[in-house]
């Protein structure tokens, strides 16, 4: 990320602001005996790195400014205190030897005694989930090969073509944007939906891939198209996998809907979210970057997920192809916010992050659903 003034970085993080360098959330604090039972489902499992991660990224852009929680300001510091604090009581809750409950207990006495917890002011809230999917791809364009995955163009002209400019007009080719190639017009659409995935090569090699950029176009789902104009009978990645394979003189058009466009960079590590912090499996979500700009805030969430017996190839087919409805189980979660989405918007909307593989491909497919989100702030 380029350096700035402070005085024009804290304009581009102010939303509802009082003054240039606040940060007002869109959250509600809730009283003591309304705090949930703190129950994670994964006993802890992956957050440490997740909170490295994000501690990390506070070292690279640190925190200037006051946020603002209900009606509460804190130092924006108060994020990264309010990591180390948790990753303290993380450390205990793992090492109880005591009864379960006696140690969800403890952990719930120390989350009140030290946190002051919110709520988005609009709830419920609206949950979806999102992967990073593996396509097979090569370096070099072939025959089998043929669709250019871009990275970031500076030009803005380049950078502000639409997605049938690129795809089907080419106006990129020829500018050394091109990081791999992949044999799928419909998987290449499908990563920038995820915004990150990662590229499987001959070699056997696998290399990452994150979000760079965009065009800045408004990015719509095909399957709105082609459900609304009676292409599909239902919005499955099945039916628009079929559809759009056997019909490639309707590419243009369907494709022309969603001139969206995104643009990625190849990454060391997993894929990476807002700045540039690496995505967690099971415990990353994104937020709408308007009400929530400054990433990090430690959330826990309760919805429902699907369970966890239903990711054979059968299940995640019923996931997508309408055939039948994918059996789901509560689960609540802590998660912290360091992604962002296009598709992402509102002040009470998140999508959570699965990482790669089969489980996560059913997540992404199947999840749409509504639950409750609280926000941990370390007491003043």
């Amino acid at each position: 990320m380029l350096k700035i003034g402070v005085l024009i970085l804290s304009l581009l993080l102010c939303v509802s602001c009082s003054d240039a360098s606040t940060m007002k959330t869109p959250t509600t604090r809730l009283n003591e005996s309304e705090t949930p039972e703190f129950i994670d489902d994964l006993e802890f499992a992956g957050i440490e790195t997740a909170m490295e991660r994000q501690l990390q990224a506070y070292d690279r852009r640190p925190l200037i400014g006051k946020i603002i929680f209900g009606t509460d300001a804190y130092d924006m510091s108060v994020l990264k205190e309010t990591i180390l604090l948790f990753r303290d009581i993380v450390k205990i809750r793992k090492t109880c030897v005591d009864d379960r409950d006696i140690c969800d207990q403890i952990l719930k006495n120390e989350i009140k005694k030290s946190f002051n917890v919110y709520v988005p002011s609009l709830n419920p809230v609206r949950f979806t989930a999102y992967y990073s999917p593996i396509l097979s791809g090569s370096k070099v364009q072939t025959e089998i090969y043929k669709y250019p995955i871009y990275s970031l163009p500076v030009s803005t002209k380049l950078r502000s073509l639409s997605r049938i400019e690129i795809d089907f007009d080419h106006k990129l080719a020829g500018n050394n944007l091109e990081l791999f190639y992949v044999k799928n017009l419909f998987d290449l659409y499908l990563l920038h939906v995820e915004g990150g995935g990662a590229v499987s090569l001959q070699d056997g090699t696998v290399h990452n891939l994150s979000y760079s950029g965009s065009n800045k176009k408004v990015f719509k789902f095909i399957s709105n198209y082609m459900f609304d104009t009676g292409l599909i009978t239902d919005k499955s990645l099945k039916s628009q996998r079929e559809y759009i394979e056997s019909n490639p003189d309707q590419w243009k058009s369907i494709y022309s809907y969603c001139p969206g466009y995104v643009f990625f960079q190849e990454s060391k590590s997993a894929p990476l979210g807002l700045e540039d912090i690496p995505l967690t499996d099971n415990r990353t979500l994104a937020q709408d970057k308007m009400f929530y700009p400054r990433k990090g805030i430690l959330a826990f969430v309760k919805a429902s997920r699907p369970l966890e017996n239903k990711s054979s190839r059968d299940a995640r087919d019923g996931a997508v192809n309408g055939a039948g409805e994918v059996e789901m189980m509560d689960y609540s979660r802590f998660y912290i916010d360091q992604d962002t989405g296009g598709a992402i918007q509102g002040e009470a909307r998140a999508d959570l992050y699965f990482g790669f593989g089969q489980y996560a491909e059913l997540a992404s497919n199947s999840m749409d659903v509504y639950g409750q989100m609280f926000f941990l702030v370390k007491k003043k």
